[in-house]
């Protein structure tokens, strides 16, 4: 049978993990939202105030990112950017969204 033992750090050196050769991977989810609680400014025509840089009416967006999403979750995300790191090497892998 195979056993299972967990030292602590006092009865024994902990032992750095490798990463040469072996490949760890991050996904992070993008999603543009706008800024809970905020409603549109209304302006005076004539007033002369700073354009904005949305659609009149629209709230302006927030980029939100989610790390190691959830299937789920991914399902309403607007984008995403794949990670995989590699000994000394980090790599972008994968990247779609609204930007294609």
């Amino acid at each position: 049978t195979t056993r299972l033992v967990i030292y602590s750090v006092t009865e024994r050196q902990p032992v750095p993990i490798s990463l040469h050769h072996s490949p760890l991977s991050v996904t992070c989810g993008l999603l543009l939202t706008a800024q809970a609680g905020d409603e549109p400014e209304e302006t005076d025509e004539g007033a002369g105030g700073d354009e904005a840089s949305t659609p009149e009416g629209e709230p302006e967006k927030q980029l939100a990112v989610i790390l190691d999403p959830l299937k789920k979750e991914e399902l309403i995300f607007d984008g995403r950017i794949t990670f995989i790191m590699n000994g000394r090497q980090a790599n972008l892998w994968d990247l779609q969204g609204w930007w294609h």
